[in-house]
């Protein structure tokens, strides 16, 4: 059973090529969010792979005991996504 519900703040990992991608925000209590991915005009075509940074504060403690445990942040990579841009004819 996970009872995490802080937010969770979502980070590009450096994007490919001159892809924009924005920061994101998976808020507390939810279990999703959207990352937007902006494709300039003149992209070359082919395969991007992009993969973004999950980052939170998590109560931690070492003893599991404790009454009270402090907020750490825990940052983890996302699995990479693979998409594929292709001009416009």
């Amino acid at each position: 059973m996970n009872d995490f519900t802080n937010k969770v703040t979502v980070q590009p990992l450096a994007p490919p090529g001159n892809l924009k991608v924005a920061e994101a925000e998976v808020a507390a209590g939810k279990d999703e969010a959207s990352v937007k991915v902006e494709v300039p005009p003149g992209t070359p075509s082919g395969e991007y792979t992009l993969t973004v940074l999950g980052q939170a504060q998590v109560p931690y403690g070492k003893d599991p005991k404790a009454a009270q445990k402090p907020n750490v942040l825990v940052a983890l990579p996302a699995r990479p996504v693979t998409f594929v841009v292709r001009s416009k004819q």
